[in-house]
């Protein structure tokens, strides 16, 4: 029986992470293993079937919480003598110190459950490698340092045995649930910047010919409709300060027609606008379903033969 090694953890964002990695770096921490993280479910062998259920444990963990995490990073601290790690202490505000404890609640659970007989003291790993004579002066060096972190998401991870890396597989919001369309298909909404697995196999049987993320600037932004727990729509595409990219938009052959991809594509307007762009621009030419809906939503060509340019601001219909 296949089984995947995963793991929960909130990994530190840009910019913050780039700085992290420069401490873990400079303290002999492998960087090619893991992206600086705070643990939140130690690894666990989970079936490949059951990666569903892994997704919803994960979605429903972080619907439990209002709003981002924000916790402070440092200053430095060991395990020793248990063992030479040096790391970051984690701390904040008892609400959010309680918030973070519901989400390890709520996500060690199910197919995730993970037994740890050892006391949780949330963390940020530097190294693990230091010397032990060493481990004071590491300490020294960072007795200062300290950050504020917003952690907005959640990731699922898999452990890759080829590569003997962890990645990221899917990424979920920290916040209650998103739902339109009560009183005809109740959807609940999710962004995202991964293409979680479930919406990868789902835009992989309904179009085939869709590559991915057009190479354009910009950090990826995806937007995944469910129905009953089922994929039934996704959208994706970029933002990149002011200007966001709509890259593309699958729906379910049997939902078509019924208000779904208007929802998808509102909330994409909605996510571009809440991260700072003005403006979207499709990344390439649409033709068919996908380019009627967007001429129905405004979207019209600056230009004869010109992308096509949502009508007004990013903002989408309100919902």
């Amino acid at each position: 029986m296949a089984r995947t090694r995963l793991a929960v953890a909130l990994v530190v964002p840009e910019p913050y992470r780039s700085e992290v990695d420069g401490l873990r770096r400079a303290f002999g921490g492998d960087l090619d293993r893991i992206q600086p993280h705070i643990t939140v479910v130690p690894p666990v062998n989970v079936r490949d079937e059951a990666l569903p259920e892994a997704l919803a444990l994960v979605r429903e963990a972080a619907a439990e919480l209002s709003g981002p995490l924000v916790l402070g990073v440092g200053p430095g601290a060991t395990f020793m003598p248990v063992n030479r790690v040096v790391y970051l202490a984690v701390d904040g505000v008892e609400a959010q110190l309680g918030a973070l404890d519901r989400l390890r609640a709520g996500a060690n659970n199910g197919v995730l459950t993970r037994e740890d007989h050892r006391a949780f003291v949330p963390h940020v790993t530097i190294s693990n490698r230091v010397d032990a004579d060493d481990v004071p002066a590491a300490l020294t060096s960072l007795a200062s340092y300290r950050i504020e972190v917003p952690f907005r998401s959640v990731d699922l991870l898999g452990f890759d045995p080829d590569a003997r890396r962890w990645r990221s597989i899917a990424d979920v919001a920290l916040g209650p649930r998103r739902i339109v369309g009560r009183g005809g298909i109740e959807l609940e909404l999710t962004s995202s910047r991964l293409v979680d697995p479930e919406a990868v196999a789902f835009v992989a049987l309904l179009a085939p010919g869709e590559s991915g993320l057009v190479d354009v600037p910009g950090t990826s932004l995806v937007v995944s409709a469910r129905h009953d727990g089922e994929v039934v729509g996704v959208a994706w595409g970029r933002v990149g300060g002011s200007l966001a990219w709509f890259d593309g938009l699958v729906v379910g052959q049997d939902q078509r027609r019924t208000g779904i991809g208007s929802h998808v594509l509102a909330a994409f307007a909605d996510d571009v606008n809440q991260r700072g762009a003005s403006r979207i621009v499709a990344a390439r030419r649409f033709d068919g379903g996908v380019r009627e809906l967007l001429e129905a939503r405004g979207w019209h060509e600056p230009e004869p033969g010109s992308l096509l340019v949502a009508g007004g601001t990013a903002r989408g219909r309100r919902r």
